[in-house]
């Protein structure tokens, strides 16, 4: 198929369309999390403005804010199915569960607030338990009623006044910001606010005021209510915590309580408690020593039962699962939610020994790193379920055995049965292979195995113990590390300070007892810490990560290719472990007789003797490559028994049925065998030499003569683009393989292809030879492979990443498939390199059908796959390769036409590892890597689609309804928060208090600001006109020298011109008058030789006459004898025969005398002849000598002459070098010039910036007098014994001195103008022509 019509390509198209589909893993940046008691609903809020929405398996929908920004803070309102979200740019919002769809639902934004600068920055906010109200705490102190619905701020404000009413004089001081906000658990309009000085009040709605005040004398972190509503605990910021009664909060009913003191410890930055019936639960974060500081850890303590939970990652917050109601007298807990930075824990609170749950979604893929991805379509039944019964003997004893507690939601599944059976697979860093149920919306972890248990790992050869996510982990309490408070103080290893359960160490004064409970006994004393969380991301050994995965989903025979050149053959078999098994380990040498060559790299992991059996997969054989170089390269195929690996040197073809090697090839060229792969240096090439080659080579013309180099065996494409990338490739390294069912020689019986894919393009081939029969012959028999000389080389150098064998439709050929279709003609070799794809057809080798992809889209390929779609009404059955490329585009060609079909952008060139390590299915979906924990999974064919199918029943009433209506275009929402708006208005409340001395604050301000700005911009003038004088010396300098230079290089042009045509002139005229002269003495010659053959032609006419006039004579003669001869004859006959030889004598004489005349005549003409050609050849080598002498005088003149023009051309060059020096020397003046230019320019400005500063500090100085005096008139005042004035002089210095603390602690503007500063952030301002300053986009 070749051509497509334009219908048929139309309707092929039209079968094609991308969806984003669901998200699977963990979000990356947590930042905080809610839960709906009522609808049990769980959210997730990231750092880029995300939300995650999860409920009981399969419910998940997801949103993300307009603006790339934290979420601060997530709130519920109950059963409303409504969500609340705070952003880091102080803006809320209001979103909503509504449906999308009859099978999908959505989480819609409808309204969102903006709050003014008089408000401030938002510190801390939470819904009254009535769940009208939203409560907002801010910076400056002040709290805010807003409708929690319709988003409209109300009137009444609970200012820092109404605060501390009832606070006793000696503590009327500014309590700070709002840092926490708690709805009383009964009364539904009572809150309890807490002051970051400690301060904490309860404020009724319905009463508009405040009934209960605790003063506190520490720095507040966190507060909550007990149950009943009488008590209170709170956490502080020097690792301490305190209980309070409201029945008398004159002093703390317990407390001070430091749970790792004395202090000094770090903050208890939350804590909770939870009523049992029972005992309460305590349970916080923080409080360890500060040289402990880098540990996660959360407290649980509960009566006799205390455990520190430690995580591998920092805790980004907290909360407990209830099922408890309004009415309930306990909050009786039973899950425990801890989101981290990497993972999020759920603990079973209801179990003995608190076990962790096992989660249905929000898995962490990247507990280890993940370094490669495969996906299989319809795994057998076998290997499935095998894989589950083993997941389940692993995780046995290891997670709560309670159902997931987060059941919100109902699914709306229409899911065939049976349901598919997707398996993805992931390689790690640390060694292990995870595999995850993907049939479905979420990703589950199935099964977990480590190729780790082969080798001897650098933790056990240093005598540490195994990783928490190695096969052998067990967190029951038993097996836990005890580590006591001195341990944590004094900053000990684990090992150092750890303890046995029975040991027991006396707690020093200062510090909590705890009580817990190892193996049925109660102690008391520290509690022990217990690691929990999978995330782990550090390796043993990074030769243990894992490279590439085959796995044949019918059989369950797996190989792992490593990082330091191990494959392990593994065999799924029935579950069973703990007995202990030999493993078989072969030596691979691929660089054997390879000379000159040595590994510079890591080298071989220590192979294990014997390894204990583990439940699922057990390693049969390890195959250890030499040298010890990364595998690039892996294919198995369990049919034949055979598995091929490739590394950066060559490859291997083992057979792990007999163990032993088949074949090895080094691919490595003598280059790269001595190193020498680095590029060639340039030479320097002089213009002269450029220029004559260039017109010799123009010249000579671009024909060339083939050599022996041109001519090769291989099968070469795309000449015009020949060695595009080859010199900048390592191009022994191997890329790819392919195991063909059919064999390139066309003979049967046990024959094979296997197909080789490297770096440089070049795809090369092997015979395979393996005995047919039963399984004995099989193993007696030895498998051979012979290199075969059919081999393509890609011209344009690119890798070849994949390899596919393809009948006549386009239909991948494998082992597995019919024997029908691997006997039918028209197959062809799909070869995929990084740049284009080819289909070759089989056995001929010769090219059919290709796409330059890297031509049309710039952009290279990163994976393949096949896919294949059945026959409809309107379309025939048609076969695609499917193609991610380094643009994060998915493409689709129709095989084997090679026709592009679709093409999809699925995410960012920027996500390298997306684009690179993700997995393109049979079924045209594509899995990727947004993060480094989550992944997106997507389709480009609608015909399978796997999206959250689900609703949400919200009993009628329980959503009021919304009274205003919001449109995303009706607010523009700031681009990132007002600080600088929100410090205006804080120090605009403390004006209404102090206004006299804030008053003269910001006029000494304004004043310094002005004069600092009229400084600045002043010296800015300086410096442009400074830079502008530079830039206009330096422009004028810069045109002479250059029109200096341009006319030496005219001037010397001209006089190389005029040289060389006076030189050309001069060399015509003298080849003009030697070639005259030559023509003459040419023509003297042949004057010469005309005369001399005319003498000889005039000799030999002579000659000749004179003897014919001889011959005549004699002929004559004769006539006359023979005449007489014949009278004598008739006169006597017997005379005659006498006389007959006197006769013949006499003839014979005559002749004989003829003969010499006529000889001695023919003698004298070839000597005349020769002496006439000598004389010729005399007269020609005269002419000769002649015109050589001709020639040899008119070349010496000539050579005069081009030795003259040379000596006018170098002249000329010295001329032009000359004029380029004093050019250079012009240059550099100029250079020196502009760099004292320069220098009196900084000089200048340091001038004027001292002068500034001077300015500066007098005015700084100003004002500190004018505070001085400010502050002697009040002494005075307070002298004459005002107590009024003095109480009010108190609370005004001390707000002044808040308030310019605080502006100088956030703000620092530097004098040269480079910007703002707010919180150690840069921030760009704008001074628009008002005059009022606004904040730009913080940088």
């Amino acid at each position: 198929m070749p051509f497509l019509k334009s219908k048929s390509l139309e309707r092929t198209r039209a079968r094609f369309g991308f969806t984003r589909a669901v998200e699977h893993g963990f979000p990356h940046r947590p930042s905080s999390m809610a839960y709906d008691p009522k609808l049990k609903l769980f959210a997730i809020g990231t750092d880029t403005g995300a939300i995650k929405l999860y409920g009981t398996p399969g419910v998940e929908i997801s949103a993300v804010h307009r603006a790339v920004l934290p979420v601060k803070k997530l709130l519920f309102l109950p059963g409303q199915g409504r969500l609340l979200s705070l952003l880091g740019d102080n803006t809320i919002h209001l979103w909503e569960i509504n449906p999308r769809d009859e099978l999908r639902s959505m989480l819609e934004e409808v309204n969102v607030f903006v709050p003014n600068d008089k408000i401030g920055r938002i510190s801390a906010c939470c819904l009254l338990s009535s769940g009208k109200f939203l409560l907002l705490g801010t910076e400056g102190g002040n709290v805010h009623l807003m409708d929690a619905v319709n988003f409209v701020l109300s009137d009444r404000v609970i200012s820092q006044e109404t605060a501390m009413q009832n606070v006793p004089d000696d503590y009327k001081v500014d309590p700070g910001a709002v840092v926490a906000l708690a709805p009383h658990p009964i009364t539904r309009s009572k809150v309890l606010i807490g002051y970051s000085r400690g301060l904490m009040v309860t404020w009724d709605e319905e009463q508009d005021g405040t009934s209960e005040t605790i003063v506190g004398s520490e720095q507040l972190e966190s507060v909550e209510w007990y149950r009943n509503g009488d008590k209170v605990i709170s956490s502080h910021t020097n690792g301490t915590y305190y209980i309070w009664s409201l029945s008398d909060t004159s002093a703390p009913e317990q407390g001070p309580q430091t749970p790792f003191g004395p202090p000094p410890c770090r903050a208890i930055s939350k804590i909770s408690a939870k009523t049992t019936k029972d005992e309460n639960f305590f349970l916080f974060t923080g409080g360890l020593p500060r040289d402990q500081d880098d540990r996660a850890t959360l407290v649980v303590m509960k009566g006799r039962d205390s455990q520190v939970l430690e995580f591998p990652s920092r805790i980004a917050d907290f909360l407990t699962i209830t099922d408890a109601t309004a009415d309930s007298e306990h909050d009786n807990p039973h899950t425990l939610m801890v989101l981290t930075e990497e993972e999020v824990v759920a603990v079973d609170l209801e179990t003995d020994g608190w076990p962790v749950f096992e989660q249905p979604y929000l898995n962490s893929p990247h507990s280890s790193n993940v370094t490669c991805v495969q996906h299989y379509t319809d795994v057998s039944q076998e290997l499935w379920n095998n894989l589950k019964e083993a997941g389940q003997k692993q995780r046995a004893g290891r997670f709560s055995q309670r159902d997931w507690p987060i059941d919100g939601g109902e699914l709306l599944s229409d899911d065939p049965d049976p349901m598919p059976r997707d398996l993805l697979v992931t390689g790690h860093e640390d060694g292990s292979v995870k595999f995850w149920d993907v049939s479905s919306v979420s990703m589950r972890a199935i099964y977990r195995c480590s190729t780790a248990e082969v080798f001897v790992t650098g933790r056990e050869q240093q005598g540490q113990p195994l990783s928490p996510n190695s096969q052998v982990f067990d967190n029951r309490l038993k097996d836990i590390t005890y580590v006591d408070a001195d341990t944590l103080e004094s900053g000990k290893s684990e090992e150092e300070g750890s303890q046995t359960p029975g040991s027991q160490k006396t707690p020093q004064e200062g510090r909590m007892i705890f009580k817990y409970t190892v193996e049925g006994e109660t102690k008391e004393g520290v509690p022990p810490i217990r690691k929990v969380g999978l995330f782990d991301p550090f390796s043993d050994d990074p030769r243990l990560a894992v490279q590439h995965i085959e796995l044949c989903p019918s059989t369950g025979i797996m190989a792992v290719g490593g990082a330091s050149g191990q494959v392990v053959i593994m065999e799924m078999s029935p579950v069973g472990e703990g007995q202990s098994q030999e493993l078989v380990a072969s030596a691979v040498d691929i660089t054997s007789g390879v000379e000159g060559y040595q590994w510079k790299g890591s080298g071989k992991l220590t192979a294990r003797n014997d390894i204990i059996a583990f439940p699922g997969f057990q390693s049969r054989q390890l195959i250890q490559c030499n040298p010890a170089a990364p595998t690039t390269a892996l294919a198995l195929e369990p049919k034949l028994g055979l598995v091929a690996v490739g590394t950066m040197q060559g490859l291997a073809l083992f057979d792990y049925r007999q163990k032993r090697v088949v074949s090895t090839r080094c691919t490595m060229t003598p280059e790269e065998i001595v190193g020498s792969l680095e590029p060639r240096s340039q030479q320097r090439k002089s213009l002269r030499d450029s220029l004559r080659r260039s017109i010799r080579k123009f010249g000579k013309g671009s024909k060339r003569t083939p050599s022996a180099e041109d001519s090769t065996d291989t099968v070469n494409d795309d000449a015009e683009f020949k060695a595009v990338r080859a010199s900048q490739l390592a191009g022994s390294t191997i890329k790819c393989f392919e195991f063909s069912p059919i064999g390139l020689n066309g003979d049967e019986g046990g024959s094979a292809t296997l197909f080789v894919g490297t770096n440089s393009g070049k795809i090369l081939s092997y015979d395979v030879k393996v005995p047919q029969g039963d399984d004995m012959k099989r193993m007696e028999e030895e498998v051979t492979a012979e290199y075969t000389t059919k081999e393509v080389q890609l011209q344009h150098g690119a890798p070849v990443i994949h390899l596919a064998l393809l009948d006549a439709s386009g239909q991948v050929i494998t082992f597995a498939s019919d024997d029908d279709l691997k006997g039918k003609e028209g197959q062809q070799l799909l070869v995929v390199s990084e740049e284009k794809l080819k289909t070759i057809a089989l056995p001929t080798m010769k090219t059919q059908q290709k796409y330059w992809l890297s031509l049309q889209d710039g952009c290279l390929v990163r994976r393949v796959s096949h896919m294949s779609m059945p026959a409809t009404e309107v379309t025939e059955a048609e076969n695609y390769v499917t193609c991610m490329t380094s643009d994060g585009e998915v493409c689709a060609f129709l095989t084997p036409a090679l026709k592009q079909v679709a093409e999809f952008e699925v995410t960012t060139k920027e996500n390298v590892i997306g684009t690179k390590q993700c997995a393109l299915t049979s079924k045209g979906e594509c899995f990727y890597f947004l993060s480094p924990s989550e992944m997106q999974r997507c389709a480009i064919t609608p015909k399978y689609v796997m999206e959250p199918k689900c609703t949400f029943r919200i009993p009628e009433g329980d959503r009021p309804p919304r009274t205003t209506t919001w449109k995303p275009d009706d607010i523009e929402l700031p681009v990132v928060g007002s600080p600088i708006g929100m410090v205006k208005g804080a120090v605009e409340s403390v004006g209404d208090k102090v206004k006299g001395a804030t008053g003269k604050v910001e006029e000494g301000a304004k004043d310094a600001k002005s004069k600092v700005a009229d400084t600045a911009k002043s010296v800015e003038e300086k410096v442009e006109e400074s830079a502008k004088q530079a830039k206009e010396k330096t422009e004028e300098k810069a045109k002479e020298v250059k029109e200096g230079v341009e006319n030496a290089a005219e001037a010397a042009k001209e006089k190389a011109e005029h040289a060389a045509e006076a030189a050309k002139e001069k060399a015509e005229d003298m080849a003009k008058a030697g070639k005259e002269k030559a023509e003459q003495a040419v023509e003297a010659v042949e004057q010469k030789v005309e005369h001399a053959a005319k003498d000889v032609t005039e000799a030999a006419m002579g000659a000749k006459e004179s003897l014919a006039a001889k011959l005549k004579g004699a002929e004559a003669k004769a006539d006359d004898v023979a005449k007489d001869a014949e009278g004598v004859a008739d006169e006597a006959a017997a005379k005659v025969e006498k006389s007959v030889e006197s006769a013949e004598a006499v003839a014979e004489g005559a002749k004989s005398e003829v003969e010499g005349t006529v000889n001695d005549a023919l003698e004298e003409a070839n000597d005349t002849a020769k002496a006439v050609e000598d004389a010729a050849e005399a007269a020609r080598e005269d002419a000769e000598a002649k015109v050589e002498g001709a020639v040899a005088s008119t070349e010496a003149v000539a050579k005069d002459a081009v030795d003259k023009v040379e000596g006018t051309v170098k002249e000329v060059e010295d001329e032009a070098e000359a004029a380029v020096e004093s050019a250079a020397v012009a240059v550099e003046n100029t250079e020196e010039k502009l760099e004292e230019s320069s220098k009196e320019a900084q000089a200048s400005v340091q001038e004027a910036v001292e002068n500034a500063q001077a300015q500066v500090d007098g005015v700084v100085d100003g004002a500190d007098s004018a505070v001085g005096a400010v502050t002697t008139k009040v002494e005075t005042l307070v002298q004459d014994g005002d107590t009024v004035v003095q109480k009010t002089v108190t609370v005004t210095q001390h707000t002044v001195h808040e308030v310019v603390d605080g502006v100088s602690g956030r703000y620092e503007v530097d004098l040269d103008g480079s910007g703002m500063e707010v919180d150690g952030e840069a921030l760009e301002v704008s001074t628009p022509k008002d005059g009022n300053l606004e904040e730009g986009k913080k940088t």
